[in-house]
């Protein structure tokens, strides 16, 4: 068995950016496009890094992209990644899968991962994952009935790819966001930009619209500490400090289950006892049972 141990992102993930209970509960928080680049750029050069070693993540979505308390980014769960040359397993999920892989999953290269972070950005500025509504939007932008065959359905999911991005809001803030989703969304994967090629366009971006992004992201763990210490206390009896008697700590399931479980077997026991009318014993600590 294979364990990978991951950095605790105390900060969340991306899908806490924009509803930071956790709970996908609209309207989400709207965010600037310099704050989404600035966490778009850390998950390139993660990408880029990972690809660079052969290796494809295989389930980038909003949910398996970290954050510190100190805005740093954390890609997370590796639990499908391969590396190439490797056959391909389970991973993936639905919602961010590239019209190439719907239709073999044997077509499975580094430029999933860019079509996946391309939806999870989306996701950043609409609140929406891109396929929720993808039968009607498919209808929205062929204006026919949908495919029942997977071939053509794919067709159209590389185009609805293409299209998605008028989805994202209309005005001006997301000018440069939307270039770049654009040509992460590209249906052909061989023309589809790689982590690399996205870096030199954001850092061309900052060049020519230099901003400073001030990052303060909030814990969304309680106190990992506090968290530590409980399960470190001994289970052994707590002194009452406010009247001097000694108590039990407070019962577990487990404890529950075990007292249940010595109840029934006291009930039988004294069941048998009066049917074979012997006198009942009492010790200190004996609870009767009324039969």
């Amino acid at each position: 068995m294979v364990e990978l141990l991951l950095e605790c992102a105390s900060g969340g993930t991306w899908v806490h950016l924009i509803y930071p209970s956790g709970v996908v509960s609209p309207p989400p928080v709207s965010l600037q496009e310099e704050v989404i680049f600035y966490y778009l750029k850390q998950v390139l050069e993660g990408l880029h890094h990972l690809h660079s070693h052969g290796w494809w993540h295989r389930d980038i979505k909003p949910s398996n992209i970290g954050i510190t308390t100190d805005g740093i980014v954390k890609i997370l769960d590796y639990g499908g990644a391969m590396r190439r040359g490797l056959n391909p397993g389970q991973g993936m999920t639905v919602n961010y899968l590239p019209p190439e892989v719907c239709a073999d999953k044997q077509n499975c290269s580094e430029k999933m991962d860019i079509w996946a972070l391309a939806c999870s950005v989306i996701f950043l500025t609409t609140g929406v994952e891109v396929y929720t509504y993808l039968p009607e939007r498919i209808r929205a932008v062929t204006n026919g009935p949908l495919p029942t065959d997977q071939k053509n359905l794919v067709k159209h999911i590389a185009a609805y790819g293409i299209h998605v991005v008028e989805f994202m809001p209309k005005d001006d803030r997301y000018t440069w966001l939307k270039n770049l989703v654009k040509l992460m969304l590209n249906p052909v994967p061989h023309d589809r930009w790689s982590a690399l090629a996205c870096l030199d366009y954001i850092n061309r971006k900052e060049k020519l619209t230099p901003t400073t992004v001030t990052v303060s992201v909030p814990s969304v763990l309680p106190d990992i500490q506090q968290l530590l210490q409980d399960q470190t206390e001994p289970d052994a009896q707590c002194k009452d400090t406010t009247s001097g008697y000694q108590t039990q700590p407070p019962r577990r399931e487990g404890d529950l289950r075990e007292i249940e479980t010595r109840e029934r077997n006291r009930e039988e026991q004294n069941r048998e006892e009066e049917e074979l009318g012997s006198q009942k014993e009492f010790y200190p600590g004996h609870i009767p049972i009324d039969m």
